[in-house]
């Protein structure tokens, strides 16, 4: 299978510089077909073919989406966004929504057990901003914009009161 080895080298390329979804690798390998039509080297550059190649690296292990999302949903968790912000931008990535959800009930203990430090500190310095700017408005008025502000984050109803609280309580 000589003919396959230059997809798979490309592949093993993409990988190289991060994890990056079946489908995403596929359009990227589809897109240089586009793009260089009169190559004869990218002729073979067809989903079918680049499918193949991308169960043969699955069956090796080289290619496992479940260990690239539970990776990346980890690293995600310790920033500023919350579970369903994780999910669309996963969603956006190219990655199944259904081993998304998967992993994320996997992790579920992980998701409820974060302490909310980035997002709290992000949410203290925006409340700052919202008393700075909408002086004339109410405090109810700036609870409002902070709870608006958290959830647009990607926070549930519940996370985002505990941390709109903690953040008006410093």
């Amino acid at each position: 299978m000589t003919s396959v080895n230059p997809i798979q080298f490309k592949i093993l390329d993409y990988l190289s510089k991060g994890a990056v979804s079946n489908k995403k690798i596929i359009a990227r390998m589809v897109m240089l077909k586009k793009r260089y039509p009169n190559y004869q080297r990218y002729a073979l550059y067809t989903p079918s073919h680049i499918q193949l190649v991308i169960n043969d690296l699955t069956m090796q292990g080289i290619i496992n989406e479940h260990r690239d999302v539970t990776a990346k949903i980890s690293s995600l968790l310790q920033g500023r966004y919350g579970s369903r912000r994780i999910y669309q931008k996963l969603l956006l990535q190219g990655y199944a929504p259904a081993l998304i959800k998967q992993v994320l009930k996997e992790l579920e203990t992980e998701v409820k057990d974060r302490s909310y430090d980035s997002i709290s500190r992000l949410a203290i310095q925006k409340y700052k901003r919202i008393q700075q700017k909408y002086i004339s408005e109410s405090k109810h008025q700036h609870k409002q914009r902070l709870f608006a502000f958290i959830v647009s984050k990607g926070y549930d109803f519940d996370e985002a009161t505990l941390i709109a609280q903690k953040a008006l309580d410093n």
